[in-house]
């Protein structure tokens, strides 16, 4: 039996397998309960839960060559097991960075978020009225990037842009902003939050 700590590394490595041989290999991992959201960065949210495999056949459109996984996060919760992936889709003559997010109850997939990552993409504010949606985090992020994959998992990011010596951080929704708030874990990695002012969201 796996240790708690490689069950992520072995799933990741037998999905990335499956992925790049046939698509159709992934039908193992997944279960009529199985939500997929594969979307490019700045896509609205949406998900399916009906043709998964083949909605992933489609959205990738030709053959995954290989994958390379740049960093991997996993966590335990209950009889879940959570796990983070950044990385690169790498196809005959182009590679995609990507984000995605696995949640698993026995190696089976219960969600799928992918993320196509915009190498180019801009975030600009959106007049919002809501002073508590947007954030203004210090400490141990330093670049926009590493700010937008930390907090990307409370929920849909409208911008991040640095002032000063921190980020501001726009998220769509109150209930995402406050969680980012109250989650005592980032304090505990060195990263501080404050509420931002009204001023600062509207530009």
């Amino acid at each position: 039996m796996l240790k708690k700590e490689d069950e992520a590394v072995s799933f990741i490595q037998e999905y990335y397998k499956a992925l790049t041989r046939n698509p159709k290999h992934l039908t193992r991992f997944y279960t009529e309960e199985s939500t997929l959201t594969f979307l490019k960065e700045n896509e609205e949210h949406s998900c399916i839960t009906k043709n998964i495999i083949q909605e992933i056949s489609d959205k990738h459109q030709r053959r995954v060559e290989k994958v390379l996984v740049c960093s991997l996060d996993s966590h335990f919760l209950n009889d879940l097991l959570i796990v983070y992936v950044i990385g690169q889709f790498v196809y005959a003559n182009q590679s995609v960075r990507f984000s995605q997010q696995f949640v698993l109850r026995n190696r089976k997939v219960l969600i799928d978020n992918t993320r196509i990552l915009d190498e180019e993409i801009i975030y600009t504010a959106k007049p919002n009225r809501f002073k508590s949606h947007v954030l203004k985090v210090k400490g141990e992020v330093s670049n926009k990037q590493g700010v937008f994959d930390v907090f990307s998992q409370y929920g849909r990011i409208n911008y991040v842009k640095p002032s000063d010596n921190e980020f501001l951080i726009e998220f769509a929704k109150y209930e995402d902003a406050m969680r980012a708030v109250n989650d005592d874990n980032l304090r505990s990695k060195g990263i501080f939050i404050e509420v931002g002012d009204e001023k600062e969201l509207i530009n």
